[in-house]
């Protein structure tokens, strides 16, 4: 007889499972929750699958993707940088890296705006970063060092902030932007 907690085959004359303790009667109740996780639940994403989904979903904004989606597809692009004159073509990447990115953030809560918010902060350390080098030249080198140490400082903390955000675990079960993508058919 099976359980319908653990799943555990057991024997037939047997009263309790022996892996979980749960009775075991000759008309089970079903564990709902359990047989829908296990029905629904799709595994993680891999490689291809990742970079299907990402062209897929390239004007996709809304909804949520998985870590594995979002990481393969980091790799992909990172790939097609790489390769000599098919690099160019990372141009039409710029598109599906924002929109897996907004799904991503979706998935652990956050809405897709951050993205903003990042692009903005670098690129005011990236103005400010040069103004401290011309002011270090042409004025006072010790205070354009220290607005320099300051911008790189930053930069590596936001870094940081960011890649712990896209490598969390995603919010178990639907939230605001959606139902769960580890359970929900693609």
């Amino acid at each position: 007889m099976k359980c319908v907690t653990c799943g555990k085959e057991n024997d037939s004359s047997a009263k309790f499972c022996g892996i979980c303790g749960t009775e075991l009667n000759s008309s089970p109740e079903i564990n709902y929750e359990l047989h829908e996780y296990q029905a629904n639940d799709q595994g993680m994403v891999g490689f291809g699958e990742a970079i299907k989904l990402g062209f897929v979903n390239y004007f996709k904004f809304s909804g949520r993707a998985t870590r594995a989606e979002f990481w393969w597809w980091i790799l992909f692009g990172m790939i097609v940088s790489w390769i000599p004159l098919v690099n160019i073509l990372s141009i039409f990447l710029i598109i599906p890296n924002l929109s897996i990115t907004s799904r991503r953030l979706h998935d652990i809560g956050k809405t897709g705006w951050w993205q903003l918010g990042v692009f903005l902060s670098y690129f005011g350390l990236f103005i400010l970063f040069f103004a401290s080098i011309a002011m270090a030249v042409m004025a006072t080198l010790s205070l354009g060092l220290l607005i320099m140490s300051l911008c790189i400082i930053l930069s590596i903390l936001m870094i940081v902030i960011w890649i712990r955000w896209l490598a969390r675990q995603g919010e178990s079960g639907t939230n605001r932007y959606g139902s769960d993508p580890r359970t929900t058919l693609r």
